[in-house]
């Protein structure tokens, strides 16, 4: 366990931010968005257009947007505890960010994302556009930081064989990759709880069953991949 623990904090204080979507998609962002745009920010969120929505989606991997209604109390309020949130987090934390959508003036946001009261609030994930996570029901800004590191946390990818492993990344340029005995068990537990606090980085868990002949791995342990080291 001091072995694993050691490790995570290794990958904590040395590892260089990286955004962590797979190069196709940082591909198309340049071939769409030559010139980045200036966003307008308040209440410590970013207002965003639908030009804008594409600019932020491509350069975060969490993106948490508040579609709300200016004349609407409950969106004000809601806007006022995601801002709070954006404290708690930290402003300008490498791999997340946060904008708000005024749904009576980008109708076609609003067309393309079935929104149909306000306010609602989605969280999207490596630039993906088309299954937003809904957050409902948390309207704290200390609940909706620990609902957004949960989320942050399951979204490490979940390998079942090495080969797997090795055409992941080479997509991305840096993977953390936890192998573990029991996916279940309290060293996997810290695994997840620590990645909550990284965003930025891409990670991955596997079971040691699956990892032999390729890794030689045959305790709890954490890998640090690059696109050059596999």
């Amino acid at each position: 366990m001091e072995l694993l623990w050691g490790s995570l904090l290794l990958v904590a204080a040395c590892v260089p931010a990286a955004q962590g979507w797979p190069e196709d998609h940082v591909k198309d962002a340049d071939l769409d968005m030559p010139q980045p745009l200036h966003l307008v920010e308040e209440g410590n969120l970013k207002v965003l257009t639908a030009a804008g929505l594409t600019q932020m989606l491509n350069q975060t991997r969490f993106l948490m947007v508040l579609f709300h209604n200016p004349s609407s109390k409950q969106s004000r309020k809601l806007a006022k505890e995601l801002g709070k949130a954006v404290e708690i987090v930290g402003k300008n934390k490498n791999g997340v960010g946060f904008g708000r959508v005024d749904i009576t003036v980008e109708k076609e946001l609003c067309k393309e994302f079935d929104i149909e009261k306000a306010p609602e609030l989605k969280l999207f994930f490596e630039g993906n556009r088309t299954e937003p996570i809904n957050c409902e029901g948390v309207v704290e800004a200390a609940a909706l930081v620990v609902w957004l590191r949960r989320q942050i946390s399951q979204k490490a990818f979940l390998f079942t064989d090495t080969e797997q492993v090795a055409e992941f990344v080479k997509t991305r340029p840096l993977v953390i990759i936890g192998f573990f005995q029991d996916l279940e068990e309290e060293a996997a537990e810290l695994f997840f709880d620590v990645i909550k606090d990284f965003p930025e980085l891409t990670f991955g868990v596997m079971s040691i069953s699956n990892a032999f002949g390729r890794f030689h791995v045959i305790l709890d342990s954490v890998l640090v991949f690059s696109k050059v080291s596999i």
